[in-house]
Order: structure tokens, then C-alpha cells, then sequence
């Protein structure tokens, strides 16, 4: 029960305080919140920061990884479609999966914990569907 409550703490969204944005609570350094993934704070970290004109949500990750579709990458970048106090909406660049209507798959990032973390909801899941947990890294990640 403990390994369930976790993550769902994690993606629950909370209220922003008065002048932290969606983008402030999403920008950073974060890590799975699966402590076995090798993509955890303490194994490959990835930073999460924002452009605009054009509006891109950029994360770079320490080591490439792999990604859904067998490529491996260091660096990904999405379209920002839209924004509000509980998500960011946007679509990966060269996104080839497709929702079940065939329409290309819309990403939303849920920053939650008072930016403590986020998770991946889409447009097409249930409004509480939030999975691949990611957690802020501190500031100093131990190495050993």
C-alpha cells in the first residue's frame, strides 16, 4: 500500500503559490520516483526548462536514454499547446503514436507537491490517470 501512496501524493496537484507559475514549478531537475529505474536522480537525471517564441519544454538528460520507439536520445523537446495552473499541455516533436480516435497522442506534464514532482496525464485518459512519476532531484545528487 505504502509503494502505491507514494506516487499518487506525488501527481496530485496542488494550488500554486501567489507568483509561482506552472513553469516554475515544472522547471528543474528531476528524477524517476521509481527508485530501481536507471533513470533516478542518483543514475540519470534529466532538466526540465522552457523556451518561447516558439514555446518548447525542453528536457535534457545526463546520459541518452531510450525512448518509446527504440531511439536513443539525450535531448527531447515538445510543442507547448497550452498552459494552466494544473498542466502543461503539449505535444512530443515527431510524435508518431496515436490516440485511439487516430488522432496524434497530446501530452499533459502535471507538476504537483508544490513543484516537488510531476507526472504524465494525456488528453485522451481519464482526468486521473497520471503514471511515470518523476521527483526533483536535490541540489546535490550523491555519486558513488
Amino acid at each position: 500500500m505504502r509503494n502505491l501512496l507514494v506516487p499518487l501524493l506525488l501527481c496530485a496537484p496542488l494550488p500554486a503559490s501567489a507568483g509561482d507559475s506552472v513553469f516554475d514549478r515544472a522547471t528543474g531537475l528531476f528524477g524517476s520516483a521509481a527508485s530501481e529505474s536507471p533513470n533516478s536522480c542518483a543514475t540519470n537525471p534529466h532538466r526540465l526548462r522552457f523556451t518561447t517564441a516558439p514555446d518548447h519544454a525542453i528536457f535534457e538528460w545526463d546520459h541518452p536514454v531510450t525512448g518509446y520507439d527504440g531511439t536513443t536520445k539525450g535531448r527531447v523537446i515538445y510543442d507547448i499547446l497550452a498552459a494552466d495552473d494544473i498542466g502543461i499541455t503539449m505535444r512530443l516533436e515527431g510524435e508518431t503514436r496515436r490516440g485511439a480516435d487516430g488522432s496524434t497522442v497530446i501530452w499533459i506534464l502535471r507538476p504537483a507537491m508544490g513543484g516537488e514532482g510531476y507526472c504524465w496525464s494525456r488528453t485522451d485518459w481519464p482526468v486521473m490517470r497520471c503514471q511515470n512519476a518523476q521527483a526533483r532531484c536535490p541540489d546535490a545528487i550523491p555519486t558513488s
